[in-house]
């Protein structure tokens, strides 16, 4: 009966929670009345009469408490499911408004005129050098830099 809330519950669990709360409260109470029927033919049947009310104002009150708990936890899930839909709405108003962006400049044709390449080989330390090094423009280098002219023109 003292089950806690996980969080993790959505809520149609809390409402067959309820449910079932309520569906064990009208069985505990048919049990009294059919107790107190029985309890009439009874000596003691206001001792006993007594102790069903004490009884049955005990559940009461317990799923009273219960219920109540599960009714807060109830409205705080639906605010905050309000919240999100909210959240979801506002930010589909404002995707097609950047933020915090600079100037946009739209360059409808780039030409490069020169393209330089600084080969600053004074400041590596090579302690060890093996193959072929190809110091200034090369075949390879030049078709690149035609190609990315081509590109630009």
């Amino acid at each position: 009966m003292g089950k806690s809330f996980s969080g993790k519950e959505n809520v149609s669990d809390l409402i067959s929670r309820l449910n079932q709360l309520e569906q064990a409260q009208e069985r505990q109470k048919l049990h009294i009345r059919q107790l107190q029927s029985a309890s009439k033919h009874n000596k003691t049947s206001a001792d006993f009469e007594k102790l069903t009310a004490k009884l049955l104002q005990s559940v009461d009150e317990y799923l009273v408490q219960v219920t109540s708990r599960y009714e807060k936890e109830l409205a705080e899930l639906r605010k905050r499911v309000q919240q999100l839909e909210m959240q979801v709405q506002n930010s589909g108003k404002n995707e097609s408004i950047p933020h915090n962006s600079g100037p946009i400049f739209i360059v409808d044709h780039l030409k490069l005129d020169k393209l330089e390449t600084n080969n600053n080989f004074g400041q590596l330390g090579i302690n060890e050098l093996s193959g072929t090094l190809n110091i200034g423009n090369t075949e390879e280098q030049k078709s690149k830099h035609k190609k990315i002219k081509q590109l630009f023109n």
